[in-house]
């Protein structure tokens, strides 16, 4: 690669992204009948979503299509809906059933690859939903054995794939259980193999992962005692008196879930700490335990107070914090004194259980080993501060940690851990170009330079908390982004870093390190780290400052704790800015999810009800004319669940979709006689007035044969004269 292709590679993900989120999706059926879930949802999680679909079965093409939907995709989400049992449509012989066997392995198999191919140039999450077999396909054993084994396969090859997230068909069926959800006659007529309802769930589970891969994720919950992890208060019905009942267990469960991956769990409760402390000793039942907590704030402060004392002493954002209590007084104080906390009020401890499985806030896509040690590392730092105190200077205190710094290539296993940096490292990064894993996958495999940096001393492992990512610039190594976790700022880490650019640019035999910084309203210490280096110029380029200093000086450049302050507490890769199009979702939202819309019944109803109040808009009105549309519109009124609809709205345009289509279909099947063609009126839109001439023009096509024998027989016994007489009757 040249340093000019070098540049350019690196320029890209700094360029302008698209006003609102795409969420582009190809499916191996009709899937069109999801838009109204997604865009029900979107609107309630406040993203500015373009949902777009590609031609049925077009998912290979796609994926293979440099110029496709898929591909053009530069900020959002796409979405592969896989139906393995639509790789037998198109088997015309099933009596081979080792070929049919291994027809649909070739055709998993060539998925893999070509999903492997796509994602390796592709800068958006794919989120691939494997979708559940007909009853047809699930009561032939042989039949269903197949599509199971071709699931589980694609779930084991595709796991570990930066990019890709996948949503298993047992999963969405467990969160969101339809009773009836295949729909035979819709899959014959127009490859819709599933009901309005299955949709709804469907459409559910894909907006709670496309939040949970857009949204920041929480780091904390703080978690109120009394009625919520267990019944009762403590301090009036002893230890022994508490119910803890299946839903605070539960509640319990889910805790140590996320403290496993992760969370940094935290008691924020109204309590005597004795009263507390005496739970733990005596009840055997509790599932949460005193190592699961990272910090106790048992006191009797206003629960802001405390949530502010935790967010500082973990060195996390108040924004970063979430709430739970059963007190809507407790709850509503900390909305008011901490908006930057979500606070949620726990249901009664029967509603528990629901509340947990449909508590979005706290989902993570992709939990790394960072992830999982965060809690012990915070311990590790607790013991730091200890060593800290029992020093007389910020040298002795660095020198006493005898720091290790490994500075080593960016590989497959550090990509998520990497992006996971990119996103949430705002103090010290000098350019905050945010990444994907898929995107830093694609820049390894372009040759662009990229090193991850790790960093242990006597006390633990830091992890991987620093990237850098360089190309070549004319005589300069240019340096595309540099950051370094908060964790270890200001303890010589990024002069090391800075000294192994130096030393970098020599190897190849460039002349200078060139640092461009765009500065942002949390990354001073950046700033301040440019401005204190010796030999460097600065000039303005674009938008951004461009920090230069000869590769020499870079690589001689070394820490002195003299000259440095002691660092403040810091917020530890705090929350990025949201992805363009994302707002922040109100904790109404996540309340109501919680505690109502998380059964597809509820979620039915509140799609009817947001539909519904938006056709109340008032719009010009054309009423039908004939018989043939009259029954028309009335078909759609109440397939739309409106009053009346004008006779030339398009269907499309006023809450139609591919299943209310097929809904259509049958209706004029019952009422006029007819198969309307699907192909027809799914190429695009058309109106009541348009349906009603398919209608007219059906009926006479597919006239039975004898009716027209007899108007024929009739006619022949006709003069000239009185067939002419009868056509000028007809008009």
């Amino acid at each position: 690669m040249s340093s000019h292709d070098e540049v350019e590679h690196l320029a890209r993900p700094a360029a302008p992204v698209a006003p609102a989120c795409a969420i582009n999706i190809a499916a191996t059926f009709t899937a069109e009948p999801l838009e109204p879930s997604l865009c029900f949802w979107m609107r309630e999680l406040a993203i500015a979503a373009r949902i777009s679909f590609a031609p049925l079965y077009q998912v290979f093409q796609q994926l293979l299509d440099p110029t496709g939907l898929l591909a053009t995709n530069q900020s959002g989400v796409n979405i592969l809906l896989i139906r393995p049992e639509d790789w037998l449509r198109y088997i015309t012989d099933v009596s081979d059933w080792p070929e049919v066997e291994a027809a649909t392995e070739r055709t998993r198999a060539d998925l893999c690859q070509i999903v492997r191919q796509f994602t390796a140039r592709s800068r958006v999450p794919l989120l691939i939903a494997l979708c559940p077999a007909s009853g047809l396909a699930q009561g032939e054993p042989r039949r269903a054995a197949l599509l199971a084994q071709l699931e589980a396969d694609l779930l084991r090859d595709l796991a570990d794939l930066p990019g890709v997230v996948l949503l298993p068909s047992a999963e969405l069926l467990e969160l969101y259980p339809v009773p009836q959800y295949d729909n035979p006659y819709g899959d014959e007529l127009g490859q819709i193999p599933y009901t309005e309802e299955f949709f709804a769930a469907l459409g559910t589970r894909l907006a709670r992962a496309i939040r949970a891969l857009l949204a920041q994720p929480y780091k904390v919950i703080a978690v109120d005692c009394d009625n919520t992890l267990w019944g009762g208060v403590c301090g009036e019905d002893s230890a022994q008196g508490l119910q803890i009942g299946p839903g605070h267990r539960a509640l319990q469960a889910f805790l140590v879930a996320q403290q496993q991956a992760g969370m940094l769990i935290c008691l924020c409760s109204k309590n005597s700490e004795a009263d507390v402390q005496a739970v733990f000793d005596t009840r055997a039942d509790m599932l949460l335990r005193p190592e699961h907590l990272s910090l106790r704030y048992v006191n009797w402060d206003a629960k802001s107070q405390s949530l502010r004392a935790i967010a500082q002493a973990l060195g996390v954002g108040l924004d970063s914090v979430l709430f739970l209590d059963d007190s809507p007084l407790e709850c509503a104080e900390v909305r008011a004194s901490c908006p930057q906390v979500l606070a949620l009020q726990v249901p009664a401890e029967p509603q528990l259980a629901a509340f947990v499985r449909h508590l979005w806030p706290a989902d993570r896509i992709r939990v790394t080993e960072d992830d999982r040690q965060r809690a012990t590392r915070y311990h590790e730092q607790a013991q730091r501060e200890r060593f800290r105190q029992e020093t007389t200077s910020l040298g002795d205190f660095i020198d006493g940690l005898g720091l290790e710094v490994t500075i080593q290539p960016l590989e497959v296993a550090h990509l998520d851990r990497a992006a996971q940096l990119t996103q949430r490292t705002n103090q010290f990064n000098l350019t905050t170009v945010r990444r994907t894993s898929a995107e830093l996958a694609s820049l390894l495999r372009e040759g662009v330079g990229a090193q991850v940096v790790h960093v242990r001393d006597r006390f633990g492992d830091y992890g991987l908390v620093g990237v850098l990512i360089y190309g070549g610039d004319g005589d300069a190594l240019l340096v595309d982004t540099f950051l370094l976790s908060c964790r270890t700022l200001a303890r010589g880490v990024e002069h090391q870093m800075l000294a192994w650019l130096g030393r970098e640019a020599q190897a190849r035999g460039l002349a200078q390190v060139a640092l461009p910084f765009i500065p942002t309203a949390k990354n001073l210490p950046a700033r301040r780290f440019l401005d204190g280096l010796g030999e460097v110029a600065c000039a303005q380029v674009g938008g951004a400052a461009r920090y230069q200093l000869p590769a020499s000086a870079a690589a001689a450049a070394s820490y002195s704790p003299e000259q440095h302050e002691t660092p403040a507490p810091a917020d530890l890769e705090g929350a990025a800015p949201a992805p363009q199009g994302v707002a922040l979702a109100t904790w109404e939202v996540f309340q109501r999810i919680a505690t109502q819309l998380h059964a597809v019944g509820p979620i039915m109803a509140a799609l009817r009800q947001s539909q519904a109040d938006q056709a109340q808009a008032p719009q010009r009105y054309v009423a039908p004319r004939s018989e043939t549309e009259q029954a028309v519109a009335a078909m759609w009124a109440e397939l739309l669940g409106v009053e009346r609809v004008s006779a030339d709205a398009q269907f499309f345009d006023v809450g139609g979709h591919s299943l209310r289509l097929v809904q259509f279909m049958v209706r004029v099947r019952d009422r006029f006689g007819v198969e309307l063609p699907m192909q027809v009126l799914i190429s695009g839109s058309f109106t009541i007035v348009d349906a009603a001439q398919l209608i007219e023009r059906c009926r006479i096509e597919q006239a039975d044969e004898q009716d027209l024998e007899a108007l024929l027989t009739q006619l022949d016994g006709l003069s000239d004269e009185e067939i002419a007489a009868l056509l000028a009757e007809q008009g």
